[in-house]
């Protein structure tokens, strides 16, 4: 009888055991299947912001080929400029010298005049 009562309570130790046992695997299948659950949505959230990264690098390309657009017409401007003052000063001597030439010969011209009437 005393057997008896051991291995019932033996049993029962291991239906307590048994019961644990089941309650662990029960919790990690869950906190497995929790897991899975963040590791899909980190996934998601990771190609999310890979496709954000690429819009911004692609749009960041843009930006940089319409800055050096934007250096090169500023050369081209300044080179532009260069040449025109360089012709503003051409044209400005030229004016300066047609204006004393013109100046001589208003005073030849004077001088002529005045030797007619004498």
């Amino acid at each position: 009888a005393e057997a008896m009562a051991r291995a019932e309570a033996a049993e029962g130790r291991l239906a307590e055991v048994e019961a644990r046992l089941d309650q662990a695997v029960r919790g990690a299948a869950e906190a497995h299947s929790e897991a899975e659950r963040q590791a899909a949505e980190l996934k998601k959230a990771a190609a999310v912001l890979a496709a954000e990264n690429a819009s911004v690098e692609g749009k960041l390309h843009k930006e940089v080929e319409k800055v050096d657009k934007a250096k090169e017409a500023l050369k081209v401007g300044i080179a532009e400029r260069k040449q025109l003052q360089a012709e503003v000063k051409a044209l400005e001597a030229r004016l300066s010298t047609t204006s004393r030439d013109e100046q001589k010969s208003q005073g030849r011209l004077s001088s002529a005049a005045e030797v007619n009437r004498e």
